[in-house]
């Protein structure tokens, strides 16, 4: 057991190797925020101020923070992470819970095995599975048709798909309503905003439906997707965007629509008799 008036020079010590693989920007963020509880040869016990931090360090930077450890005491040790034993406020209780997306499922269902193919959504499928095959080399996929065409099944199949290729890979799905709702919630804090942005920066997909109703009059909203669309792309993180319109007839500010297009839009026509007749076929 390492000595308490050792842990600081030691903790000192480790912190000097996690620098040297994290940027200063989200060393400061996310690191600098964590504090050395115990260190033996069997665990090393970090503690998190809020959960928020907790999961986004496990989800980033915990094989990270464990080869530092092994570069500084010279043993591979095991790294647990708890959170900072005092009162959350109400408003970060909520915020955080919806952190974890372990209460959300893909719809088993909704599987590309499952998706019924033709014309009339060759493109979609196509670019879906693509998706899956080498995320974002399609990036964003912009699935758009009308209602009742199999845009969220086609959202559902590329998420558990993700999900089962890479488990340690984040995927969100979320609808643009509860999105702009989770926001709006946030700006009554900068407590909550900072969380909101750890929360939706921290995922490996972004899986978005019903863009069609974000609107102009959502100005901050916009703004905040745009930042969030812009940070995700820039790291070569997969997002798929489902609408009932193209693009270019979504009510937003044309600096947002201009990245829609940056990637495959693929539009899903409504079935002709053939794929109503197998979709039938296979409820059935």
């Amino acid at each position: 057991m390492f000595l308490e008036e050792k842990l600081n020079l030691v903790w000192n010590k480790i912190l000097e190797e996690v620098s040297k693989k994290i940027s200063p920007q989200y060393y400061e963020r996310f690191i600098d925020t964590l504090k050395l509880e115990t260190i033996n040869s069997e665990k090393c016990t970090i503690i998190a101020p809020s959960a928020t931090i907790k999961t986004h360090v496990e989800r980033k930077y915990q094989s990270i923070i464990e080869n530092a450890i092994l570069e500084t005491c010279g043993d591979k040790i095991p790294v647990e992470i708890l959170i900072e034993t005092k009162a959350a406020s109400p408003l970060q209780s909520i915020l955080e819970k919806s952190f974890d997306q372990k209460d959300f499922q893909f719809n088993p269902d909704y599987t590309f095995e499952t998706f019924i193919v033709g014309d009339c959504n060759r493109l979609a499928y196509t670019a879906a599975k693509e998706c899956v095959r080498k995320p974002a080399e399609i990036n964003p996929l912009y699935i758009f048709g009308s209602v009742g065409v199999g845009k969220t099944h086609l959202l559902h199949a590329i998420g558990s798909e993700l999900t089962k290729k890479d488990p340690w890979k984040t995927v969100c799905y979320v609808d643009i309503s509860s999105f702009m709702n989770e926001f709006r919630f946030a700006l009554q804090s900068r407590e909550l905003i900072e969380s909101f942005k750890i929360k939706y920066q921290s995922y490996n997909c972004l899986i978005v439906d019903d863009i069609q109703l974000l609107s102009t009059n959502a100005e901050k909203t916009q703004d905040e997707f745009f930042a969030l669309f812009n940070f995700l792309f820039e790291r070569k993180r997969q997002i798929v965007i489902a609408s009932d319109r193209p693009s270019s007839e979504l009510a937003i500010h044309e600096r947002l629509k201009s990245r829609f297009v940056t990637g495959v839009q693929a539009d899903i026509q409504y079935p002709d008799r053939e794929i109503r007749k197998g979709i039938v076929t296979h409820q059935f």
